[in-house]
């Protein structure tokens, strides 16, 4: 099997020079091993100098990025950073003073073309060098815009409907208020953050109610429509009533 040496050469006087030989097989067998590494994964791997400058790059800077390791010898990783993430990011990196702690962040970094990636990092300090490990979530944190942005259309449309709308989590036979839109506060006649929180069974809607939650839940379980009729007596002492229709959503929601 192939042995690698390091010679260490010096001359003490003119005409002299002296050579010593130091077998370095392991530490090239572990650098080989650390290249394929390097070349095989498909997240980002990096190794940075104190400064946060490239020391070595894994190929798939150049696939998630369009970086290859040529176009990052001496640049930063500070220059890839978008502007808004750059400060919160190097005030993380000053917490790996020690070489114990292991630090998690997400940021975006600009791509050759321009546009940007939302990378989520593992980070650690070893003898004086910056080990970085990033994962690409750009497709994860869209979807996740997606479902907010929706979620926040339909609590808007929730909103301005005309009926009483309320979504309620089941947990051990507790039916807890989660969203109520304001006309249910109406009904109610209760400000907002006085009812969400609450078991509708403390409601004034369950007061006048003649069947039980439990078996209004019982008929939603086997996917059934439950409706009921109450009426309620509002803080100024009138009567008012109204039809419930109540739906399960999910596993433990109902509406």
């Amino acid at each position: 099997s192939k042995q690698w040496y390091k010679i260490n050469t010096f001359s003490p006087e003119k005409f002299y020079f002296i050579s010593y030989f130091s077998e370095i097989s392991k530490e090239m067998e572990q650098l080989h091993e650390l290249n394929i590494f390097f070349k095989l994964n498909t997240d980002l791997f990096s190794v940075l100098d104190p400064d946060g400058s490239f020391l070595k790059v894994s190929a798939s800077w150049n696939d998630i990025l369009g970086y290859s390791e040529k176009d990052l010898e001496g640049k930063k990783i500070f220059d890839l950073i978008h502007s808004e993430d750059l400060e919160f990011t190097k005030k993380a990196l000053e917490k790996l003073k020690d070489e114990i702690r292991i630090i998690k962040i997400c940021n975006r970094l600009k791509k050759r073309d321009g546009t940007k990636v939302f990378l989520e990092w593992w980070i650690k300090k070893c003898n004086k060098l910056i080990y970085a490990y990033g994962k690409n979530i750009t497709d994860r944190v869209g979807l996740e815009e997606i479902i907010r942005l929706e979620a926040d259309l339909l609590l808007s449309l929730m909103e301005n409907m005309k009926c009483g709308i309320a979504f309620i989590e089941c947990i051990e036979k507790k039916y807890i208020i989660r969203q109520i839109n304001k006309a249910g506060c109406e009904i109610e006649n209760k400000k907002k953050n006085k009812i969400i929180g609450t078991n509708i069974k403390d409601t004034s809607v369950f007061k006048g109610v003649s069947e039980d939650m439990d078996h209004l839940a019982e008929l939603l379980e086997k996917g059934e429509e439950a409706k009921f009729s109450s009426k309620i007596k509002n803080e100024e002492g009138s009567y008012v009533y109204v039809e419930f229709k109540m739906y399960k959503t999910g596993t433990q929601d109902i509406i």
